[in-house]
């Protein structure tokens, strides 16, 4: 569970400022500096160990059906 979280917190980390920069930029017309000064922030919160932050996942799987 330890690697599960160190392997979102990094996936979370690395997307945050593409998606960041489509939905505040294009959306709500923030300007690119706003959106790097609140990103910073942020990644500042994220690596904070007192915050702690629970997401809904919702987890799919399948398997071929039996001939």
């Amino acid at each position: 569970m330890k690697d599960l979280s160190t392997w979102f917190h990094q996936d979370l980390h690395d997307a945050l400022e593409p998606a960041s920069m489509g939905f505040l930029g294009k959306i709500l017309g923030w300007q690119k500096e706003e959106i790097e000064v609140f990103i910073a922030q942020i990644r500042q919160d994220m690596r904070n160990r007192k915050k702690h932050v629970y997401l809904p996942v919702a987890v799919v799987y399948g398997r071929k059906p039996e001939q």
